[in-house]
């Protein structure tokens, strides 16, 4: 198995005994590298499989043709799926460390396998396609492994959050592309059903809407087994209105603009609670996160239509956490800069691998698209009828006011 001269293989690659890897690898060299070195890779490597796997890839340009082959691997997938399980069991009987420093790989992984996830089921929407070449199950029960590591308290947890909000972006653009396709959506009733069957071993679109599987990292709920529908979004919503709070919106083209705008304003607000230690482990996964933000400015125009609803309670705690307090008054420009706090640092420091500014950029990108005009009404309203109604209480009986 090993090298030299101009002659490689992915071992070489992926153990990193080869340096000198020409780029630009055709689909049909790629193909042959790994269908003839992955079986020969013993499972205690895996690990190491990962990290080189994620620099091989990177160092392509992380083509949508290789991912899509990745995706397809069974035997690949579920031992993804199965090293993630680890990782969660391991973290659940043992706590980690606040100051823990993660490896960050695995998540990485992820995050660019999700990139090519059901992408040749839409784009070739109508054909008949080889099963071979279809995204396998196994990957939906990698991220249900990374959904549980999410809800877990730690190093690991944010991590996981900014994995999941990346997995996200790419479903997204996948139902935009199959609603291009007029691809058949799923309706309101099937949808516990789908999120169901997602857990199915040979689970395919089958000409269906990739929604669904949308659906299951929203609204879903992942055992270590299957997963399973929850009526509740588990995203933070921007407006308070069911645009945002109603998980049956992302079942139209309008509604998920408003998915897009949630899962930003989450992770946001993810980073914002998290430590400085959290943030420095989610460096590498959450590269891009901000520049894909960006390529949806002209998706979110479409919420300039829902500038008369009011932000969520969620979204003006945030504001406040971050020093933002004058934004909620009607009429900001949103140019103030925060107050000092636990995160003025982190949203001041300008710097290649610091987020902060970022966060900052898309608070306001948020708060252009809500309405402070009636959050301030609704706020006088309410806190004249508290007062009203405290003023009565307050009256003896008997005794004329």
């Amino acid at each position: 198995m090993g090298s030299s001269g101009d002659e490689y293989n992915l071992d070489d690659i992926v153990t990193r005994r080869h340096a000198g890897v020409r780029k630009n690898l055709t689909d049909h060299q790629f193909v042959f590298l790994w269908v003839n070195t992955y079986a020969h890779i013993p499972r205690e490597q895996f690990g190491n499989l990962v990290k080189g796997l994620v620099g091989f890839v990177k160092s392509q340009g992380s083509p949508i043709s290789f991912l899509s082959h990745l995706g397809a691997d069974e035997r690949l997938m579920h031992s993804l799926s199965w090293y993630l399980r680890e990782i969660y069991t391991s973290i659940t009987s043992n706590p980690e460390p606040l100051h823990l420093q993660l490896d960050t790989d695995v998540f990485e992984l992820v995050v660019l396998l999700s990139e090519g996830m059901f992408v040749v089921e839409v784009s070739h929407h109508g054909e008949d396609i080889d099963e071979d070449i279809c995204t396998c199950s196994f990957l939906l029960d990698a991220i249900g492994e990374i959904s549980r590591i999410a809800d877990v308290r730690g190093p690991s947890q944010l991590l996981a959050r900014v994995c999941l909000a990346r997995v996200r972006w790419s479903l997204l653009k996948l139902c935009y592309t199959a609603f291009e396709k007029k691809m058949p959506t799923v309706g309101s009733g099937e949808v516990p059903h789908f999120i169901r069957h997602t857990s199915r071993y040979g689970f395919r679109l089958n000409g269906r809407h990739p929604i669904g599987v949308l659906l299951a990292t929203i609204t879903g709920y992942y055992d270590g087994n299957r997963w399973t529908h929850r009526d509740t979004s588990s995203l933070l919503p921007l407006h308070d209105d069911a645009c945002c709070t109603d998980w049956k919106s992302a079942l139209t083209l309008e509604g998920l603009t408003h998915v897009i705008a949630c899962n930003a304003f989450s992770t946001v607000a993810y980073l914002l609670e998290s430590t400085d230690v959290q943030r420095e482990n989610v460096e590498n996964v959450l590269h891009g996160f901000f520049f894909r933000v960006s390529t949806w400015n002209k998706t979110l125009n479409m919420l300039e239509t829902c500038k008369q609803k009011m932000p969520s309670s969620h979204f003006t705690s945030v504001l406040r956490s971050a020093g933002f307090d004058e934004w909620l008054e009607p009429g900001s420009k949103f140019n103030i800069k925060p107050h000092d706090g636990p995160n003025f640092k982190f949203l001041t420091t300008d710097h290649a691998k610091r987020c902060g500014p970022h966060c900052v950029h898309l608070l306001k990108e948020l708060a252009e698209r809500v309405n402070f005009v009636a959050y301030h009404a609704a706020n006088v309203t309410r806190s004249s009828t508290e007062a009203l109604a405290k003023g009565e209480s307050e009256v003896q009986p008997g005794i004329p006011r």
